[in-house]
């Protein structure tokens, strides 16, 4: 991997990651057309760790609320941290599940772009449903989080999976959005803790740690301006663009391939 590539995947990663498009469908494309191999426990998931940092900056206030919550501030920050945590507990589950049992390879590339379309029509037609609700359920908050279970699937998306979930369930785009996104710090911290005890035991090998950094500096970068982008996008239009980009990748490596 030379220093240019390790700068893209870090900027699709970072990009990706804050959109409902699938950033592990993006980073096993812009992989194999760059000749590297899709490295899914090692390179590209010490990714996340820049578009975690971005996600816990850009939602400071939120993550500080958490904080309170777990250390029993207050009744209403002791609320949001159970509501997180509680819709956080199946992604979780499933995901540990899968990574210490069986080692998925959803890597097909009929079912990838078969994801990407599929799920880009669920997206639009949740997306289509009024606004109704302003405060977050518990069983709502739950629904989410059964949701970003179907992302263990590449091309389907936790974020994209767990807006259709929240716009389904009539709440406006730019909330559907923060807690999804919300949601995805456990599922993100998770992977990168395993991914960091397998580093130490020797079962994953990090070949330059100098180019993971460079990754993962473009990964923050471009996550936190693209969650600065999308947040004022979300607010004056739908998820229609997002759409489109799904459909058109989705046909782009059902031609590839």
């Amino acid at each position: 991997m030379t220093p240019l590539q390790s700068i893209i995947l870090g900027i699709i990663q970072g990009i990706t990651e804050i959109l409902p498009v699938s950033s592990s469908a993006h980073l096993m494309f812009a992989s194999k057309l760059m000749g590297l191999p899709f490295q899914r426990y090692a390179f590209d998931v010490c990714l996340n760790l820049g578009s975690l940092l971005a996600m816990l900056i850009f939602f400071h206030k939120d993550v500080k609320r958490l904080l309170r919550g777990f250390f029993n501030c207050s009744a209403d920050d002791r609320r949001f941290f159970f509501l997180w945590l509680v819709s956080s507990l199946p992604v979780i589950g499933i995901f540990f599940i899968a990574d210490l049992c069986f080692d998925l390879d959803f890597r097909s590339p009929l079912l990838l772009a078969s994801a990407l379309l599929l799920f880009g029509g669920v997206l639009w037609g949740c997306d289509l449903c009024s606004t109704e609700k302003k405060s977050l359920s518990l069983k709502d908050g739950l629904c989410a989080g059964f949701a970003q279970c179907l992302a263990l699937i590449p091309g389907v998306s936790r974020l994209g999976a767990s807006m259709s979930m929240m716009r389904y369930l009539r709440y406006s785009r730019t909330e559907s959005f923060r807690f999804s996104l919300l949601l995805s710090l456990a599922p993100i911290s998770g992977a990168l803790f395993l991914t960091s005890l397998k580093i130490m035991t020797g079962k994953v090998v990090i070949e330059n740690w100098n180019l993971l950094f460079l990754g993962c500096l473009f990964s923050f970068s471009f996550g936190l301006l693209t969650l600065h982008l999308v947040t004022k996008f979300l607010q004056k239009h739908t998820l229609l663009a997002m759409v489109i980009y799904r459909i058109i990748f989705g046909i782009g490596v059902m031609l590839y391939f």
